[in-house]
């Protein structure tokens, strides 16, 4: 009987050992070729390059250009004011983390209104994105899908417009 336990523990404990390296391997959706974290960001403006950087194939008006080129930057500006809020309400949780005596109701309101901003950020990427897409017509829509899938076949990596190192191409619109 104790062997059996034994031999049973034994095999439980190697059976965990062996899975664990592949459960830990596994952090979210990383680019194959830089290993970066891949996010909702990174959809939106990687699409914003890849229409910019094919804009003759998908005949795109000057109108769309400048929609999507104000889209780009009012989303961007957006992005960047609700990061540093997060970053200042995440400076104030740490600072009163070091207080002798900590307030944590306090605290917790503000843990609350850094998680609802990054809330707003993935909105905000949502919608943008949607009004993206909207931009388009449905006949550039459908091109767009087979110049990606062209491009996908030939080079399996990075976003289009994107860098190995995470960073925007320069001159991307």
């Amino acid at each position: 009987m104790k062997k059996t336990v034994l031999i049973l523990a034994l095999f439980i404990a190697a059976s965990v050992l062996a899975i664990q390296p592949a459960a830990l391997a596994y952090d979210g959706r990383k680019c194959s070729d830089c290993g970066r974290k891949m996010g909702l960001d990174d959809k939106f403006f990687g699409k914003v390059s890849f229409l910019m950087d094919n804009e003759e194939e998908l005949g795109l008006t000057e109108e769309q250009i400048d929609k999507i080129s104000s889209l780009k930057w009012d989303t961007k500006k957006s992005l960047i004011l609700k990061q540093a809020e997060i970053d200042v309400i995440a400076l104030e949780m740490k600072s009163g983390l070091w207080q002798d005596t900590i307030d944590a109701p306090a605290l917790s309101k503000l843990a609350e209104k850094k998680y609802d901003l990054k809330k707003d950020k993935a909105i905000k990427l949502i919608e943008s994105y949607a009004a993206l897409k909207q931009i388009l017509t449905k006949d550039q829509r459908d091109m767009a899908k087979k110049i990606w899938k062209q491009q996908k076949k030939e080079m399996m990596g990075c976003a289009p417009g994107m860098g190995k190192s995470g960073m925007m191409k320069r001159g991307a619109k």
